[in-house]
């Protein structure tokens, strides 16, 4: 695809269509996540569990119940005779930095296996080593059945990718069910491949792993210091602070005026998510930075 957001169209058709050769219904329901975020386009959005988005867009597509992220019992409750698949992002983004706990994950992968139920993984954000796997599910051992992935998979390049596992590619999209004018294109397929090279080449995953601990220490060490913080959340590269008594955005453009870039997530979070090679030198900066805005 060119997006993430048209890899989260075709996993809900892949999803729909699985579940159309079972029965031929034309019913079919998505449990999706409240304060996820998946997308703008029309699909992407209807899947995308915040009203600042949607309202405008209004009508959305049908078929889709929302239930709570990281609660099991939240998800039971909107499985129907109708449902055919779960969608969320495995480290929640937009929302504000959250995490999936590994026992929600697991529960989720129970759940859909006892039901025949697709469960898809939006790893658009939070793949592509950002947490020193390939994608975050791998960190938890819980294997979709269908993968959304973008962003870092061209490094620049527009490109996304939806990925379905053998059992569902078997039963669901066939030759002129999807397609895209530019996707799979050799320009960005070249670029995709010198991506994974140059991961591979430069030991990203490795570096990752290796300074996530310093980058969550120093952070740590922030929140602890600064009366602004009130937590710190995230995996990997991909951290949330918490703010309070100030605004997320005041805290982002004192930043900018110092020379960082930063964004927020949700309404309170100050999100961080900095390049993959990043050094202890350049946490050190950053945290530098922070300490003036935020102490």
């Amino acid at each position: 695809t060119n997006s993430g957001t048209e890899a989260i169209e075709g996993a809900i058709k892949a999803a729909r269509k699985y579940a159309w050769l079972k029965d031929s219904g034309t019913d079919h329901e998505i449990i999706a996540m409240k304060n996820s975020f998946h997308g703008r386009s029309l699909g992407a959005l209807s899947v995308t569990g915040n009203t600042h988005y949607q309202e405008p867009f209004k009508p959305l597509i049908g078929g889709i119940r929302f239930a709570d992220f990281n609660d099991l019992e939240s998800v039971k409750a909107q499985v129907t005779d109708k449902t055919c698949a779960v969608i969320l992002e495995t480290v929640q983004g937009e929302g504000g930095i959250y995490p999936a706990d590994p026992a929600f994950l697991r529960g989720l992968r129970e759940l859909c296996d006892g039901r025949d139920i697709l469960l898809i993984f939006d790893e658009i954000q939070c793949g592509m080593g950002r947490t020193g796997e390939w994608f975050a599910w791998q960190g938890y051992g819980v294997k979709p059945d269908i993968m959304t992935t973008a962003k870092a998979l061209g490094c620049g390049m527009p490109v996304g990718a939806f990925v379905l596992n053998e059992k569902t590619a078997k039963a669901s999209l066939v030759p002129g069910d999807h397609g895209t004018t530019y996707g799979g294109n050799p320009l960005a397929c070249a670029a995709v491949c010198a991506v994974f090279d140059q991961y591979e080449k430069l030991g990203i995953l490795e570096h990752v792993r290796n300074i996530t601990p310093y980058l969550e220490k120093r952070l740590d060490e922030l929140a602890e210091k600064s009366d602004y913080v009130a937590a710190r959340r995230g995996k990997g590269l991909m951290q949330g602070l918490v703010i309070r008594e100030k605004t997320v955005g005041q805290v982002v453009n004192e930043a900018l005026a110092e020379g960082l870039l930063v964004i927020s997530a949700g309404s309170d979070v100050l999100r961080l998510v900095p390049p993959l090679v990043i050094t202890e030198k350049d946490v050190d900066e950053m945290i530098g930075i922070l300490e003036t805005c935020l102490l």
